[in-house]
């Protein structure tokens, strides 16, 4: 990935960072909880329509001539278009049974879903060839546009934000981007023409065990927030939402700028047999992530304490509060460089096995603790599932990587 193109995309997932960090610390504590769940089924939709089956594809593709990558990029927007067929009809359900919104809301919140999820491809096709890299300034312009919007409305009312006028405003910004994005995409088509297709069923075939894995891998991710929705009252719910879409932040950015970044050589340097090369790289991309996590909790606490401004001390979490979140997605960030060096061995089994640990622990961990201790206990929860999860692959990818270099020792 070159800098060009991550510089683009911090920019644009700070703009969208900041817009969600803006939503869910201004609006009222009602507000701000059913916007956390609007997320929350937001990001499960994305993972619904295609996402697992870009691990394939990027793994696919480091090999292939740029022809081919688009014929392989063209076929994977077929397989979007049925997970579409299946994913939008789910998420409407979803939105109307659990987030409590109306009818109109969950038909806003259907079209942000859609528009979050083709910018997010539109960052994978960057990633895997960058000569499309326009789509990628388009997306961040609609996110900083949708940003600006934010924020005026939010000095118009006072520090006042409604669920409806944000998701409206995301909306009308969105779709005006696609109608514009139309052009490039046309390009990415004709680049592609005479390259070798991919048959619906055969990318079916081969994304399965990748959607199975991704599956339990988002709801092991998703599981305390799941369990937050049942077990916590409202202005807790609200609390826990901040402080999980805060350590999110910090979560995304780090995988941009570093696992993002690396994943695609460290499958090449793992063919390479690079195995110690890779390591290093990766004791040096996890030290960045304990930096960051630490940094956040110490950050937000200064800003609560010191800053002085009213809606700031009354909305932001509690030092330990934010901390636990951060602790979550530190453990889980260290340890998505493992599932690296398995999907390279094609373990995926041990993958799917240690994403099944993370989610059942953290279900009866978040549910139990959640329950007697509330925001707090929950969180702990949630720290012993993304422990269990780690310890499961870094053990895994050690037997695998052992393995591997015996054979090489006999051959």
């Amino acid at each position: 990935m070159t800098s060009s193109v991550a510089a683009i995309k911090l920019v644009e997932f700070g703009a969208r960072s900041m817009l969600i960090l803006l939503c869910i610390y201004l609006m009222p504590a009602a507000e701000a909880a059913r916007f956390g769940t609007v997320m929350l089924f937001v990001g499960f939709f994305s993972f619904l329509v295609g996402q697992e089956r870009y691990v394939d594809l990027q793994r696919r593709i480091s090999a292939l001539s740029h022809v081919d990558a688009g014929a392989a990029i063209i076929s994977y927007g077929r397989l979007i278009s049925v997970g579409y067929l299946l994913g939008i009809p789910l998420l409407y359900v979803l939105l109307r049974e659990f987030a409590g919104v109306t009818n109109q809301e969950a038909l806003l919140a259907v079209m942000v879903a859609v528009v979050e999820h083709l910018s997010q491809e539109c960052y994978r096709i960057v990633l895997i060839t960058d000569r499309h890299r326009v789509l990628l300034f388009g997306s961040a312009a609609k996110t900083v546009v949708v940003l600006a919007v934010v924020s005026v409305i939010a000095i118009i009312r006072g520090h006042a934000l409604s669920l409806e006028s944000v998701l409206f405003w995301w909306t009308a910004v969105g779709c005006m981007w696609i109608l514009l994005s139309a052009i490039e995409i046309r390009c990415l088509v004709l680049s592609g023409q005479g390259g070798e297709r991919i048959g619906l069923r055969t990318q079916c075939t081969r994304s399965y065990r990748h959607f199975a894995i991704g599956l339990v891998a988002i709801l092991a991710l998703q599981a305390d927030r799941f369990v937050a929705i049942r077990v916590l009252g409202v202005e807790e719910l609200a609390q826990y939402f901040r402080a999980v879409m805060t350590a999110g932040a910090a979560y995304q950015i780090l995988v941009i700028c570093s696992f993002n970044r690396i994943a695609l050589d460290a499958y090449r340097r793992l063919r390479l047999g690079e195995h110690g090369v890779v390591r290093m790289v990766f004791r040096r991309e996890r030290a960045a992530y304990l930096l960051v996590m630490i940094a956040v909790p110490l950050t937000t606490e200064a800003a609560r304490r010191f800053l002085g401004i009213s809606w700031i001390e009354a909305t932001v979490p509690p030092f330990a509060v934010v901390a636990l979140a951060c602790g979550s997605s530190l453990v889980r960030g260290v340890a998505d460089f493992e599932s690296i060096v398995l999907n390279h061995l094609h373990i995926e089994s041990r993958v799917f096995l240690s994403h099944a640990i993370g989610l059942c622990t953290t279900v009866v961990a978040a549910s139990t603790l959640g329950s007697t201790f509330g925001l707090r206990g929950l969180l702990c929860g949630s720290v012993v599932g993304s422990c269990a999860m780690a310890a499961s692959l870094y053990f895994g990818a050690q037997r695998g990587l052992a393995r591997l270099q015996g054979e090489s020792r006999q051959a």
